[in-house]
């Protein structure tokens, strides 16, 4: 694609904003900046904007090395944003999907893909990702499934993840993620699946996991967790949750 055609792509964005500007006087796409929408705490679904996603979608091609994907079709040119390879677009609350598995993806997720609020799935397993879990995933309030196993991302799980009221499967297996599991997570009341395995985390199980009554599956191996499992598990009516493999119990 090419860093002159992103700057294009990018400079034409700025002139049809404007133009909007001028035509719409005080209307608060004014601000016409990506910053102003990222940090925006506003809980209104309706913010969508086409301008600014397409923005969006261009940092988080640029940052993973977009040229070097292995499909790419429709990203960073004028189609519509449902006919990009790996996105699907809701005609009123913006993109709703990101599904890249497996392809070529490279460099850090940027926190400001957590501003496309409609995502309620997120696929970008298999690739070669790195860095941090922005914490602005607690953003993505419609967020159901993330799916970032088999990357190389590090540091610690973000508290915010215990935002993600809705979420249902959580896969984060196969990463650097280090440290103790966030308590927060207690708060997914709708989870069925958490798999963590074969990471670096550490510390015990928190006893607030044992309050997720629909968890089926929840898989911690290949990690330094130890201690025993909470007895708030067994005492569970109905326990559901089958799967541990502690190195230490």
């Amino acid at each position: 694609m090419g860093a002159q055609f992103t700057r294009a792509f990018n400079d034409e964005l700025d002139n049809q904003i404007g133009r909007g500007d001028e035509e719409d006087g005080e209307d608060e796409r004014e601000v016409g900046t990506l910053k102003k929408m990222v940090l925006c705490r506003d809980e209104d679904i309706g913010l969508y904007d086409d301008d600014i996603a397409r923005r969006v979608l261009l940092a988080f091609y640029e940052a993973t090395k977009g040229d070097d994907w292995v499909q790419k079709h429709g990203w960073i040119t004028w189609e519509e944003i449902g006919s990009w390879h790996g996105l699907k677009l809701h005609d009123t609350f913006g993109v709703e999907k990101m599904d890249l598995p497996q392809n070529n993806l490279e460099g850090e997720i940027v926190p400001e893909v957590c501003s496309l609020r409609g995502l309620w799935c997120i696929d970008l397993s298999d690739n070669s990702l790195f860095g941090s879990l922005p914490r602005t995933i607690g953003d993505l309030s419609y967020l159901k499934d993330l799916n970032l196993s088999g990357n190389q991302l590090t540091g610690e799980l973000p508290r915010e993840l215990g935002r993600l009221r809705p979420l249902r499967r959580l896969w984060l297996q196969d990463n650097q993620f280090e440290g103790a599991l966030p308590r927060e997570l207690g708060h997914l009341f709708q989870l069925r699946e958490i798999n963590l395995s074969r990471n670096r985390l550490s510390g015990t199980i928190p006893r607030e996991l044992g309050r997720l009554e629909y968890l089926e599956n929840l898989k911690l191996d290949k990690n330094l967790i130890e201690g025993h499992i909470p007895d708030i598990f067994s005492s569970t009516v109905e326990l559901k949750v089958h799967y541990f493999f502690l190195i230490k119990l």
